[in-house]
């Protein structure tokens, strides 16, 4: 199920239980004074909050090296930390509460910006027409139509949360995405209660606070340090670790006598791992601390990546885990096609069939292998066509790719329950 149909299921279940309840909210509602209400919305955040905090902590001991927010930490350590820590924590903290709680300050300029940011974020995040048709007028009903004034305020507090907290889906790792809206719509009521106790700007300073916290757990208070040298017949190594504040940048360098990576340590082992149409590797990332990596040939040797890879998991504190997947199979359907495929485009680069599944694999997080005998092509390809690897909807993002390899390239990409991909996964103890 994709992440939109997601929301629209978790949203549809949350109206009909309230419509189904409205008169039982109603006859609750006229008991209760103001304090009340505040205090019974606070205990439902706090509940919400540690049923999924607590889920999700001990789902976590079974899964042994796996970060349950692995997703999002994945497209983070593409870029260099301090761009991270800004779009951290002051992003998040600034536009999602103008969206999901900037109703809280009661006047209509507000409402008209929580309803258009939540529909914008939405669109963004989701890329799903039939998601706004449905979830739009429910909103609007909502924020403008609906007059009774203590369901009103209820309704927005539950349905902004539940949105919220469905929002962020894409950041966890399946096993952990249902735990994960449990504890963020919890989280998402307690800033509603504070905004409404306190003020709107301290909505901003709670989520601030929230994110630091949960960045400083995965920088300062990770002890592990995997610096240090090592060596064979064939290269020197050396491997330290970077500063969150190191505004250097080294590009991945593979040569036959030269590798620099600049990368989390799962993911540099990952990397080495030399392309295999039947076995993926990759890593898995489970903090924030990147590491640089530095090898050299000795003698003229040629540096032998898959020794590499095998000696810096002994060095380090990695373990590897393997299992079986269906894959995906990438098929040269048109020979002539991919073989007279345009090249006027000035972002058009010379590819070959290896590193084209190599980096649809990279981009999209899927086990993609080669159709048996499958010639090894060498062809220009447009590059937006591969995608970023980081849209907020890889779905959509995978589903695009897929329509234009068929198009232009001849090149066909699906899924056969027949193949399956040997899936090598690196992770810290």
């Amino acid at each position: 199920m994709s992440k939109s149909y997601y929301l629209i299921a978790s949203f549809g279940c949350f109206v009909g239980i309230i419509m189904r309840r409205l008169n039982n909210i109603y006859s609750f509602m006229k008991q209760q004074n103001s304090k009340s209400i505040n205090i019974f919305i606070l205990l439902c955040g706090i509940l919400a909050y540690i049923l999924g905090f607590l889920a999700i902590t001990v789902t976590t001991a079974y899964k042994q090296g796996d970060y349950f927010q692995g997703p999002l930490l994945e497209i983070f350590l593409l870029f260099h930390p301090l761009y991270v820590l800004i779009a951290i924590l002051f992003f998040p903290a600034i536009i999602e509460e103008l969206a999901f709680r900037g109703w809280i300050i009661k006047k209509r300029i507000g409402i008209i910006v929580s309803y258009s940011g939540i529909l914008l974020i939405l669109h963004f995040s989701f890329q799903s027409i039939l998601l706004l048709v449905i979830i739009a007028p429910i909103l609007f009903y909502v924020f403008f139509i609906f007059k009774h004034e203590k369901i009103k305020f209820l309704l927005l507090i539950f349905f902004t949360s539940i949105l919220f907290g469905v929002l962020h889906i894409s950041n966890y790792t399946e096993w952990a995405r249902f735990f994960a809206v449990i504890q963020l719509t919890g989280l998402a009521i307690i800033l509603c209660y504070i905004g409404l106790r306190f003020g709107f700007v301290y909505c901003i300073i709670a989520h601030f606070f929230n994110n630091l916290i949960a960045i400083l757990l995965l920088t300062l208070f990770i002890s592990t340090d995997y610096s240090g040298t090592f060596e064979n017949k064939t290269y020197n190594a050396e491997i330290s670790k970077q500063s969150l504040f190191d505004t250097s940048y080294k590009q991945c360098l593979f040569s036959h006598d030269t590798i620099s990576l600049n990368q989390h340590i799962t993911n540099i082992a990952a990397k080495l791992y030399p392309f295999n149409n039947d076995t993926i590797c990759k890593g898995i990332p489970n903090n924030f601390n990147k590491y640089k990596l530095n090898v050299t040939s000795k003698n003229n040797y040629n540096i032998n990546r898959l020794q590499l890879h095998k000696d810096i998991i002994k060095q380090t504190n990695l373990v590897t885990d393997t299992f079986y997947k269906p894959a995906y199979v990438l098929h040269v359907k048109d020979k002539e096609k991919l073989k007279n495929a345009p090249t006027e485009k000035n972002n058009t680069y010379s590819y070959c069939i290896e590193r084209l599944t190599a980096t649809i694999r990279a981009f999209y997080k899927i086990p993609l292998i080669l159709k048996d005998n499958q010639i090894n092509y060498n062809f220009n390809i447009d590059y937006d066509v591969l995608g970023s690897g980081i849209s907020l909807d890889s779905d959509a993002s995978f589903k695009k790719t897929k329509t234009q390899l068929k198009e232009e390239y001849g090149i066909i990409i699906r899924k056969e329950s027949t193949k399956k991909a040997t899936i090598i996964e690196v992770k810290e103890r």
